[in-house]
Parts: C-alpha cells; sequence; structure tokens
C-alpha cells in the first residue's frame, strides 16, 4: 500500500533530529507532553501554553494539519500504512481514557470530534500525533471533570523512525531498526560497544572498580553453573546487579539450608528463566559477577535481610551494569523471549531513501 496524499504531501526530513539541530524549517518542536490524569494510564497531553514561541492558537504552523476528522483518518488507514499505525495508536489512547473513567475521572472521549495535527519529536528522529476536540464540539457539553481548554491537545501516538547500520541514512537517522531476538549476536555487540564507550566520570563514583557486595553469585567460564561467594570486605572489582520481578514463587533461594549446596555450585537451568537470562547477558557481555538479592540475601534471616536490604542502594549504585528485567512479572518468565514483531512502513526522504516509520503505542 502506497501512502495517502496527507501523508505524502509530508517533509518527513524535516522531522529528525539532525534537522531540529540545524534548525531547519518547520514544524516548530514542543515540550515533553505531561502525564494526563490517573498517571501510569499511558496517557499524554501537550500544552502549547508552554511552548516557548508561541501559543498554537494563535499560529497553527507550531502544528502540521492531518486528517480533519476520526473517520476521514479511519477511513485513509485502510489504504494508507501510516495513518493505519496512527489510526491503531488512537484507539489504544482511547482505551486508555476508558479505563480511566472507570476509576472515576471524566475523560470527554474525542471518538468522533478530533482534529488530527503532527509536530516534531523533541531532538529526535519521527514525528508526534496530536488530537484536538474544537472548543465548540457537541462533545464537549455537559458536565465533565477534565475539560479540553483551547490550547490542550492530546497525544495520540508516536511516530519514530529507524534505518539499519548499513543504510544511506545511517549518520542521519540514529534510530537503528531492532531485529526480533534479543539474544543476538548484533544485540550482544551492540550492548558491549555502548559499555565501552562510557567514559569513567559516567561510571560509579567515578571509579572503574568498585566496592563488591557481601555476596556475588561467580560465573563459570563457560557460563553455564553460578557459585555464590564472599568476597573478604573492601574487594574491589566489577559486577552486575539484576533488578527483577519475583513473583508468586522462586525455584532456588539462599536460605540456611541452601547455602553450602549454592557455593558448591550450581546449573544455570536449575535457577528461574529470569536469573538464567541475566547470567547468560553477564557472561556474553564478559563479566564474571551477578548480584540478585535472592540468591545473595539470606531469605530466612531477619538480621541478615535488614543488614543487606539497607546496602541496596549502594549494591545497585556501585554495579558496572544493571538489568532491569520489567518484562518478566515473574521470575518463571525470562526476559530475552523474541520481541514482538514491530509494524514498519518505509517512508520517504528527500535528502537519500526511505526510512522505517513505527509506532510508539502497541496495537490492542
Amino acid at each position: 500500500m502506497s501512502l495517502c496524499q496527507v501523508c505524502q504531501d509530508i517533509d518527513f526530513a524535516a522531522f529528525t533530529a539532525h534537522a531540529q539541530r540545524a534548525s531547519v524549517g518547520r514544524p516548530h518542536h514542543i515540550h515533553i507532553p505531561s502525564e494526563g490524569f490517573p498517571t501510569g494510564h499511558d496517557l499524554f497531553y501537550v500544552d502549547v501554553k508552554h511552548c516557548k514561541r508561541m501559543e498554537c492558537n494563535k499560529d497553527p504552523s507550531i502544528f502540521i494539519p492531518h486528517h480533519k476528522t476520526v473517520d476521514a483518518l479511519k477511513s485513509s488507514a485502510r489504504n494508507c500504512p501510516l495513518c493505519e499505525l496512527i489510526a491503531v495508536s488512537f484507539e489504544a489512547t482511547l482505551h486508555e481514557m476508558r479505563l480511566a473513567n472507570e476509576t472515576g475521572f471524566g475523560y470527554t472521549l474525542p471518538d468522533s470530534e478530533c482534529e488530527f495535527y503532527i509536530c516534531r519529536r523533541m531532538l529526535a528522529d519521527g514525528l508526534q500525533i496530536v488530537g484536538r476536540v474544537p472548543p465548540d464540539s457537541p462533545e464537549l457539553k455537559g458536565e465533565s471533570k477534565i475539560q479540553y481548554p483551547g490550547t490542550r491537545y492530546d497525544l495520540i501516538a508516536g511516530i519514530g523512525f529507524c534505518v539499519s547500520d548499513d543504510d544511506i541514512l545511517a549518520d542521519f537517522i540514529t534510530g537503528r531498526t531492532v531485529p526480533p531476538s534479543p539474544v543476538s549476536s548484533h544485540v550482544v555487540e551492540r550492548m558491549k560497544t555502548w559499555l565501552a564507550s562510557l567514559s569513567p566520570q559516567s561510571r560509579p563514583l567515578g571509579k572503574a572498580d568498585t566496592k563488591l557486595p557481601s555476596r556475588l553469585l561467580a560465573i563459570s567460564s563457560d557460563g553455564h553453573e553460578v557459585a555464590l561467594q564472599d568476597p573478604r570486605e573492601g574487594t574491589m572489582g566489577k559486577y552486575v546487579a539484576l533488578s527483577h520481578c519475583w513473583g508468586s514463587s522462586q525455584p532456588l533461594t539462599l536460605t540456611r539450608m541452601t547455602a553450602q549446596h549454592l557455593r558448591a555450585g550450581v546449573k544455570r537451568d536449575t535457577l528461574s528463566q529470569t536469573i538464567q537470562d541475566a547470567i547468560w547477558l553477564v557472561h556474553e557481555l564478559g563479566y564474571r559477577f551477578l548480584w540478585v538479592d535472592t540468591l545473595c540475601i539470606f531469605q530466612d534471616d531477619a538480621q541478615d535481610w535488614a543488614k543487606e536490604s539497607a546496602r541496596m542502594t549502594e549494591v545497585y549504585g556501585g554495579a558496572t551494569l544493571t538489568i532491569a528485567a520489567d518484562r518478566a512479572a515473574s521470575c518463571d518468565e525470562g526476559f530475552l523471549s523474541d520481541r514482538p514483531l514491530r509494524k514498519l512502513v518505509p517512508v520517504p526522504i528527500k535528502i537519500g531513501g526511505p526510512v522505517d516509520a513505527f509506532s510508539w503505542k502497541p496495537s490492542l
């Protein structure tokens, strides 16, 4: 499918971070949207009163007009892949508003009367789609806890740009195509590059090595086994920390009964999937030590728990790298399974060739 005429008329090169840094043309960027109510519902809005230049109501050029109505957007989405991305994100936003209303909030849903506009993402490649319900719209009549003043626009969609490393536009577009597998060699090598690029000042406490925690898991040379170790007080070195959601149970934890077993060494595949994934990643990145609360703090010793938990800020702060496994709701899920495939839509960039556009907001 080809882009509709409205999308074909967009100068996508003007929506790159490079163009913003060079102050090339319009549209202007806007401030990062404020979070809506209630927090945590993935609802954001743009209050253009806080724009640096002028209010949108006085100068519409801050926003580039897109489709004028919801029906026009949905109609175009049947044949235009970019409009389809926007329409899917719009439906997801409406879903979040309905969830908010179920908890007592009074969002007026812009599900029929809504005008769509495009603006830049601040210092990033891609664009933002905002929706505005006209002040005189019938949808705004009646009581509502949250009103739509003329200067408020709801963030409907975020569209990013990405290219492959060997693309002709790789020096111009910062976003990269994300491979489906997070365990591919390409991903690991990129992480190594990021870690190597860190300056000494960006490392914890400004040092390459930091004080090691009371206990650590030492990973074997082949990465298939770990053993609990107790570094001497004041020993310096590098280690990786894991932050994860336990869930309802843990296959193995550190207790007075399991301590000897853990110190003797256990196979990686006997541990929970999240910890298995962390061990694999730490080994691939070239580090030897991993700190995990469930296996480095005695779970049946209140005194040890009080002592070690009080040091967690120091432990996480001193880690060379902290793995935040927020993808897993429990330790059994792991965090290195294949990613959901993103729908990529080629859009034209006049300075080179097409780039792939994708939506930040997933489909329902």
